[in-house]
C-alpha cells in the first residue's frame, strides 16, 4: 500500500509538530505529512506533487476564518480538505462543510485517532462525491462532459491564463445539415451521428485537450498550449478533416446505412481574440458561422481564412 500524502497548512510550527505527533501516535504509519506556512507555499507544492488530503488551519497570519478555506479551495478544490480551527462554535463547522470542507475538527478536541478516522473517511467521502458529480456532468448520449463541466473548465483556463499566462484555444463545432439528417433518417440515426462525432473528437485529441458536448449538435474543444494563429489553423484543419466522413449507422428499420456528415468549426485564441469567457465564446461562435456560410468549412476569429468543400 502506497503512503498517503497529507499536506498541512499551518503557520504555527508548534501546532504542526503536534499534528504530526498525534498522527504517528494513532498508528498512521502509512502516511507522509508535509507542512506549509503559507497559502502560496501550499499552492506551489500541489503543482509539483498532488496530495491525497489537505489539512488546513483556518487562522493564518495572512488569512482568517472561512476566508482561508475559500482561498485554499480556489487552487485545491480537487482534493479533500479537513479544517482545523480554534473556534468552538459549531456554526463555524457547519459553514465550513457547506463551503466544501470534508470535515471540521476543533483543535481542543484533536486526538490522533480522530485525525486518523477523519483522513480515512474524508478521502472516501470525497471520492464518492466526485464520482456522483462526474455522472451529473456527463452528457448521457455521447458520454462527453456536458455544458456545466465545460463552463467550469473554461473558467479554470481563464484563471490559469491570467495567473500563469497559459495559452489556449477554443474550438466550436456545429454538425452541418443536422436537421436534415433527423428529418430524413430519424432521430435514432441523428443520435448515432452525434455519438460518432463526439467519439472521434474525444479519441483523437491530446491528453491536455478538453472536449464537451455544448448543446444539441454543437461540440466545443479547449486546446491547451495553442498560442498563435498558425498553430491554431493547423489544429482546426486537422479536426475538420478528421470529422468529415461517411458514417455507418443503423436505420430505424435495422439496416446499415452510410451518412455523409461534417461540421463547421470556429476557433479563437485566448488573449488574441478575447480574455473573458463571453468574449471567447462569442468570437469562436461567430467564426463558426463564417465557416458555415461557406458550406462545410472552418474559420479563425477575425480571419478570412475559410476552407469549404
Amino acid at each position: 500500500m502506497r503512503e498517503i500524502i497529507i499536506y498541512l497548512l499551518e503557520d504555527s510550527e508548534e501546532d504542526a509538530y503536534i499534528v504530526k505527533r498525534l498522527m504517528a501516535n494513532s498508528g498512521m504509519q502509512d502516511f507522509k505529512l508535509r507542512s506549509y506556512l503559507t497559502l502560496d507555499a501550499l499552492e506551489k507544492a500541489i503543482t509539483i506533487m498532488p496530495p491525497d488530503v489537505i489539512i488546513s488551519d483556518m487562522n493564518l497570519q495572512e488569512s482568517r476564518g472561512l476566508d482561508t478555506l475559500i482561498r485554499v479551495k480556489r487552487f485545491a478544490g480537487d482534493y479533500p480538505i479537513i479544517v482545523l480551527t480554534g473556534y468552538e462554535e459549531e456554526s463555524i463547522g457547519y459553514d465550513a462543510i457547506q463551503l466544501g470542507a470534508q470535515d471540521y475538527i476543533p483543535k481542543s478536541e484533536l486526538t490522533g485517532n480522530l485525525l486518523k478516522r477523519s483522513v480515512r473517511f474524508s478521502r472516501e467521502r470525497f471520492q464518492l462525491l466526485k464520482s456522483l458529480e462526474e455522472k451529473v456532468r456527463r452528457d448521457p448520449l455521447t458520454m462527453l462532459p456536458n455544458r456545466e463541466a465545460f463552463d467550469e473548465r473554461i473558467k479554470e483556463m481563464i484563471s490559469d491564463g491570467e495567473r500563469y499566462n497559459t495559452p489556449f484555444a477554443l474550438l466550436f463545432f456545429d454538425v452541418d445539415k443536422f436537421k436534415g439528417i433527423n428529418d430524413n433518417h430519424g432521430h435514432l440515426v441523428g443520435d448515432q451521428i452525434l455519438k460518432a462525432i463526439g467519439a472521434r473528437l474525444n479519441i483523437f485529441k491530446r491528453s491536455s485537450d478538453f472536449v464537451s458536448r455544448y448543446a444539441g449538435d454543437e461540440f466545443v474543444m479547449i486546446a491547451k498550449n495553442v498560442g498563435d494563429v498558425e498553430e491554431l489553423e493547423c489544429l482546426v484543419r486537422s479536426k475538420f478533416d478528421m470529422i468529415q466522413d461517411s458514417y455507418a449507422v443503423e436505420s430505424d428499420e435495422g439496416k446499415i446505412i452510410n451518412i455523409d456528415a461534417c461540421a463547421s468549426i470556429g476557433a479563437a485564441l485566448y488573449g488574441t481574440h478575447g480574455k473573458t469567457v463571453d468574449e471567447l465564446i462569442a468570437e469562436a461562435d461567430k467564426a463558426m458561422y463564417t465557416g458555415k456560410s461557406n458550406g462545410c468549412g472552418w474559420s479563425i476569429a477575425e480571419s478570412t481564412k475559410v476552407e469549404s468543400v
